[in-house]
């Protein structure tokens, strides 16, 4: 038999077996167990199993300007999320993986959690629970590799290409156009679509301001 309140019970349909198999119940509720042979008849104790409200809104979340894909060497946003339901406190467990498998239990205890400098993809775990609920929730952080090779010299499709350069900004006379490049260093320069498609080195460039 079974109550919603503990006090007014019904015949549970079917159950006439001498255990009771367990049911998902989405409210408290009391169980007893009525036992007849012949004329004698047994109610035996109360059992109530309690059950707590659901977790709601336990998801990782970043703020709206954070991004979860960075570059290596750089910090995340803050890592964080408020949840809700349950019994209206919570208590938070953070860890952490780089393969989504393996995690390795954090420090944090507080409902964000702020990464330090990330050079690999990691995953972040965060467990919250409320009385006997617990939801996880998992979110990934992509790193990428810091780009390479970003240097350039020589012609395309026969226009300038005004580089290596650094903040400094050097003065041609005979092209009368600006050219970024380091001091003390020489300038290659494309000629105009039209001319001849070679490279010339020029001498060194006098400064004439930054």
């Amino acid at each position: 038999m079974n109550s919603p309140n503990g006090t007014v019970f019904t015949n549970i349909s079917g159950a006439t077996a001498e255990d009771l198999p367990g049911t998902a119940l989405t409210a408290t509720t009391w169980y007893r167990r009525v036992v007849t042979s012949s004329a004698c008849t047994s109610t035996s104790n109360v059992i109530r199993i309690t059950v707590d409200p659901r977790i709601t809104g336990f998801d990782i979340s970043l703020p709206a300007q954070g991004h979860d894909t960075i570059c290596t060497g750089t910090t995340p946003a803050l890592l964080a999320g408020t949840p809700g339901g349950g019994l209206g406190t919570f208590t938070y467990a953070w860890a952490s993986s780089t393969d989504n498998v393996n995690f390795n239990s954090l420090t944090a205890t507080t409902p964000a959690y702020q990464p330090g400098n990330l050079t690999t993809t990691t995953w972040f775990r965060r467990t919250v629970t409320s009385g006997a609920c617990a939801e996880i929730s998992v979110f990934r952080i992509t790193v990428l590799p810091l780009i390479t090779g970003n240097t350039g010299d020589g012609c395309r499709d026969g226009m300038h290409i005004r580089y290596p350069c650094s903040s400094v900004r050097k003065y041609s006379r005979r092209r009368r156009w600006q050219v970024p490049v380091s001091l003390g260093e020489q300038c290659r320069l494309c000629p105009r679509l039209g001319q001849r498609h070679r490279n010339k080195q020029h001498g060194r460039l006098s400064a004439f301001g930054t």
